[in-house]
């Protein structure tokens, strides 16, 4: 009896210990970058590149489906993990850029269900912890199209993301707005969607070679991902930007 009552326990203890090592594990890889830093030297064309890159590879990810959260307690929270690619950048100006070829950008993830289907989602990651990239965000989706009326579900939403990195040399905002639709398999909920998404950014003086330090850039971005609804909440989604892929995956809970 004694080793049937502890199995649970152990089991449990075991789980926690496991997703405390993944998120220590993370924080390491984002301290090895710390160093990471732009190119100097750069000049207009190449700081739009630089918003193309880093501005809209650090946008929040819906990570949800259409479906709404419950009014009550209609919470999902947890860890998001996005890989942004850094492509050519080390190569522009005095190509004596020091990034890594993938950044790790973690953030805590938080959605509340409102009410009309609304629904709000949050997504943080604090500049002190690691100084590669650090952003703030979030996005109100609206499910105006109900699977239980329809043969799926269907959402429109509104995100913004605010982003500084690299020492501060990189600082930038982005907007989006798009729709997804999804079906729900009880415990699987695929879903695709779109979104037109437009950044803007600055570099500081230090790494421009001119003095036009800002830039923009607008593109289509396409995802399809799924939600996993065990013991543990999963969820992964790949995105389309620029031509590039990117991936992000998410572990947490839901109430």
């Amino acid at each position: 009896m004694a080793t049937s009552s502890t199995f649970p326990t152990a089991l449990t203890y075991n789980r926690v210990m496991g997703r405390a090592s993944i998120f220590l594990l993370i924080l390491a890889w984002c301290e090895s970058i710390r160093a990471a830093s732009l190119p100097t030297g750069l000049g207009p064309t190449e700081i739009d590149h630089v918003v193309e890159v880093i501005g809209t590879g650090s946008t929040v990810r819906l990570l949800r489906s259409a479906e709404p959260l419950e009014l009550f307690p209609g919470i999902k929270l947890g860890l998001e993990i996005a890989i942004v690619p850094t492509r050519d950048l080390n190569n522009m100006g005095n190509q004596d850029g020091s990034l890594p070829v993938a950044i790790p950008v973690p953030r805590f993830y938080f959605a509340k269900g409102l009410f009309f289907n609304l629904e709000l989602i949050l997504n943080l990651f604090p500049v002190n912890i690691a100084n590669s990239l650090s952003t703030f965000g979030g996005s109100l989706k609206w499910t105006f199209f109900n699977e239980n009326q329809n043969w799926l579900h269907g959402a429109a939403f509104l995100s913004f993301t605010n982003i500084s990195g690299f020492e501060r040399t990189y600082s930038g905002n982005n907007i989006e707005m798009g729709g997804v639709v999804s079906k729900d398999f009880v415990k699987l909920k695929p879903y695709m969607g779109g979104g037109l998404l437009f950044a803007r950014g600055n570099v500081s003086s230090a790494v421009a070679r001119t003095a036009d330090t800002s830039g923009a850039h607008s593109t289509l971005h396409l995802f399809v991902g799924a939600e996993v609804e065990l013991p543990l909440s999963l969820g992964f989604q790949l995105d389309l930007m620029n031509l590039s892929p990117s991936g992000i995956i998410f572990f947490g809970v839901k109430f």
